[in-house]
C-alpha cells in the first residue's frame, strides 16, 4: 500500500481524541455516525454530528467528574445505544480517566450474568464509576451488592448537566499522550478469568491505519456493523475506525441482528456499505438458516469485504454464505477472512484485497502426530484449513515451538507470536514495559508468507496419546441432521484407567425430526470414521444449553466442568424435541402475524 494511498488519514502522530477536536472545529455539522434502528423490515436511521457528540462528551465528562472520577481512575461504560457508549466513553477519555467498555443487561439476557460480569471486572480493575444504560441495569448491580463504585443512569433525566451549563464552556480537555491507556478491553474469558488489556492511544492509531493499510481503504467507505460496542471487532472494527478515517459509520445494535438477521443484509443494501464486520457464526446463519423470501429487494453489489473473524471460520460456511447471496449481488471475492486479537488491540493478518477466501487441505495425522501442515488431497485423511493472510502492515509474525520456543520454518505448526506497534503493553495490573510481541496461545503455522490458524493450544483434546483440534471435531459434528451448529463441544476425559475418552456435548437443532438416538449413533459414527475414535461419548442438551461468552465463543472449560458436574441435563427423546419444534414455530408465526398488521 503506497503513502498516497493511506493520503486521507490523520497524521500519524494524532490520537483519536486529536481527531475528534480537530473534525469538531473544522466541519462540526458533518455525520459522525448514523445508527440504523430495524422496526420489522424498516430500517430507521438517525444521525448524530460531531457537534452532537463532542457536546455529549463534554456532558458526560462534567457528570463523572461530579461524581469523582479523576485522571487514571476506571470507568465502567456499559451501554449499548451507540451514541450514548461513545459520549460516555470519549467522556472519560476527556477527564484522562480509562473507559472499560462491558456488555449490559440487554446483551447477558439475565441479570445475575450481567452483575457477575460487573462483579469480576470490578474486582480487576476498581472502577471509580459504572455507567449504566437504565434504572433497571443499576437495579441488577445495586442488588448484587456491587459496590465501591458511583452507579450513573446513562439514559436517566438527571444524569447529564444541561447543554447550556456554563461548566460544559469552562471545561478543559485533559489531553493525552500517546503511550496514556485509552481503553480497557477485557477479554471474553472463553479460557479463563477476564482479564483487561491495556490499548494504549498509539497502540488504537497504529492498528487504524495497519487495517486501513492491509485492507486498502480510501476515504469513500461507508461501513456497517451490528457487533456489540464492548466487543474488540465490534468497538475498532465496526466503529471507532471510520471516526478515525472519517468515513461513514452505520452502525446497529446487536438485537437487530438476533431478532432480525435480514435487517443486517437489507441494512447494508439501503446504506450501499462497502465493508462489514462479522463472526463466523453470522454468515454460518445467514448462509443455512436464512429463507431467501426475506432478501426480497436487497442489493450487496456495493461490498467489497466482509470481514471473518473472532472464531473458527469453516469452509462449508463459507461456501453456504456465498451461495446464498450470489443472487444478491455479492461477489465471492468479497468474503474476507481475518485474524486478530485484543492482545494486539485487533487486527494482525488480513488476505489480499479481493481474493477471496482461500483454503488448504492439509494430511491430519502428520498435523496432529508431528506438526508438519503436509498438503494432501485425500478427502478422508485431510483437514482444511482457510487462510488469513499476512501480517498486517508494519507488524510481524513468528511461529515458534510450545516447548522450546525457538523459531520455526514454513510448513511446521506452533505458537503464534505477533510484534509490532499494535501490541499491548500487557494487562491491566501487569503491564510488562519491556514487550516485544505476544505469545498469542493459539496454533498455526504459515506457508509462502500467509497465516493458517488451527486452534487453541490449551483446548485441544488428547485421545490416546494424539493430539485432536477441537474444531476439527466440532465440525465434523456440526455435519450431522439434528445438531446445531456453534454449540458444539468436545474435550477429553479422563477415566479410571488413565486414559482419556472423548466427549462431545451437543445441542439438538429443534428444526429437526432426527430422534436423539439417531444424532448420537450418526455423532459417534462420524467421529470413528473420519478421526478413528471409537466410542465417543455424546450428551445431547436443549438449544441455549452450552455456556458462552458474551461474544459469542464457546466456554469449553466451563461446559466440561458443568458436564463433569452433572449440571448439563441431557435431552430426552421425541416428547421433549416436538415441544422445542412448536416453540421455535410459534415465534416464527409470531413474527410473521406481527409483520403482517
Amino acid at each position: 500500500m503506497s503513502v498516497d494511498r493511506l493520503s486521507f488519514l490523520p497524521d500519524p502522530s494524532l490520537t483519536l481524541a486529536d481527531v475528534l477536536a480537530l473534525r469538531r472545529t473544522r466541519e462540526p455539522y458533518a455525520i459522525a455516525c448514523t445508527e440504523v434502528i430495524a422496526r420489522g423490515r424498516e430500517l430507521e436511521d438517525v444521525p448524530v454530528t460531531i457537534l452532537e457528540v463532542d457536546t455529549l462528551a463534554r456532558r458526560c465528562s462534567v457528570a463523572l467528574r461530579d461524581a469523582g472520577v479523576g485522571v487514571g481512575d476506571r470507568v465502567v461504560v456499559s451501554t449499548e445505544a451507540p451514541a450514548t457508549f461513545l459520549g460516555w466513553f470519549l467522556g472519560a477519555q476527556r477527564l484522562g480517566a480509562i473507559p472499560v467498555p462491558l456488555p449490559g443487561l440487554a446483551s447477558l439476557d439475565a441479570p445475575s450474568s450481567f452483575s457477575d460480569r460487573v462483579r469480576a471486572v470490578a474486582a480487576d480493575c476498581k472502577p471509580a464509576a459504572i455507567v449504566v444504560e437504565d434504572a433497571r441495569n443499576a437495579a441488577a448491580l445495586l442488588g448484587a451488592g456491587v459496590i465501591g463504585a458511583s452507579v450513573l443512569v446513562a439514559e436517566s433525566p438527571g444524569s447529564l448537566p444541561s447543554p447550556a451549563d456554563p461548566r460544559l464552556i469552562e471545561f478543559v480537555d485533559t489531553v493525552p499522550l500517546p503511550q496514556d491507556v485509552a481503553f480497557l478491553q477485557y477479554t471474553s474469558g472463553s479460557t479463563g478469568s477476564p482479564k483487561g488489556v491495556v490499548v494504549t492511544h498509539e497502540n488504537l492509531v497504529a492498528n487504524f491505519r495497519a487495517i486501513a493499510a492491509g485492507a486498502g481503504f480510501g476515504p469513500d467507505e461507508r461501513s456497517l456493523s451490528w457487533l456489540p460496542l464492548y466487543h474488540d471487532m465490534g468497538l475498532i472494527g465496526g466503529f471507532l475506525l471510520g471516526l478515525y478515517m472519517g468515513t461513514q459509520v452505520f452502525v446497529m445494535r446487536p438485537r437487530a441482528f438476533v431478532f432480525r438477521p435480514d435487517s443486517w443484509l437489507r441494512a447494508m443494501s439501503r446504506h450501499r456499505a462497502t465493508f462489514t464486520v462479522a463472526p463466523n457464526f453470522a454468515y454460518s446463519l445467514v448462509g443455512r438458516k436464512l429463507p431467501e423470501s426475506v432478501l426480497r429487494g436487497v442489493d450487496l453489489s456495493s461490498l467489497r469485504l466482509a470481514f471473518n473473524g473472532a472464531e473458527p471460520i469453516d469452509r462449508p460456511t463459507v461456501d453456504a454464505f456465498l451461495a446464498k447471496l450470489a443472487p444478491f449481488g455479492l461477489r465471492a471475492s468479497a468474503m474476507y477472512p481475518v485474524y486478530g486479537l485484543a492482545e494486539c488491540t485487533l487486527a494482525v493478518a488480513f488476505p489480499e484485497p479481493g481474493s477471496g477466501a482461500t483454503f488448504e487441505r492439509v494430511d491430519r495425522e502428520a498435523l496432529y502426530a508431528s506438526g508438519a501442515a503436509e498438503l494432501c488431497d485425500d478427502d478422508a485423511r485431510s483437514l482444511s484449513v482457510i487462510s488469513v493472510g499476512r501480517c498486517v502492515p508494519g507488524h510481524s509474525i513468528r511461529i515458534v515451538d510450545v516447548v522450546s520456543g525457538n523459531d520455526l520454518p514454513d510448513g511446521r505448526t506452533g505458537e503464534i507470536v505477533v510484534n509490532g506497534p499494535s501490541v499491548s503493553p500487557g494487562y491491566f495490573g501487569r503491564e510488562d514495559a519491556d514487550r516485544e510481541g505476544v505469545h498469542t496461545g493459539d496454533l498455526g503455522y504459515v506457508r509462502d508468507g500467509n497465516l493458517y490458524v488451527v486452534d487453541r493450544i490449551k483446548d485441544l483434546v488428547i485421545i490416546r496419546g494424539r493430539n485432536f483440534a477441537p474444531s476439527d471435531l466440532e465440525r465434523s459434528v456440526a455435519e450431522v441432521e439434528g445438531v446445531t451448529r456453534g454449540s458444539i463441544v468436545s474435550f477429553g476425559l479422563p477415566g479410571d484407567d488413565g486414559t482419556e475418552s472423548l466427549v462431545v456435548v451437543a445441542a439438538v437443532d429443534p428444526t429437526s425430526f432426527a430422534s436423539s438416538d439417531r444424532i448420537r449413533k450418526d455423532i459417534v459414527h462420524a467421529l470413528a470414521s473420519r478421526f478413528s475414535i471409537p466410542g465417543a461419548v455424546v450428551h445431547l442438551v436443549a438449544p441455549g444449553s452450552i455456556p458462552k461468552t458474551s461474544s459469542g465463543k464457546v466456554r469449553r472449560r466451563e461446559c466440561a466442568r458443568a458436564y463433569a458436574e452433572g449440571s448439563l441435563p441431557e435431552i430426552g427423546g421425541v416428547v421433549d424435541r416436538a415441544r422445542f419444534f412448536a416453540t421455535r414455530m410459534s415465534r416464527r408465526l409470531g413474527a410473521i402475524l406481527a409483520e403482517s398488521d
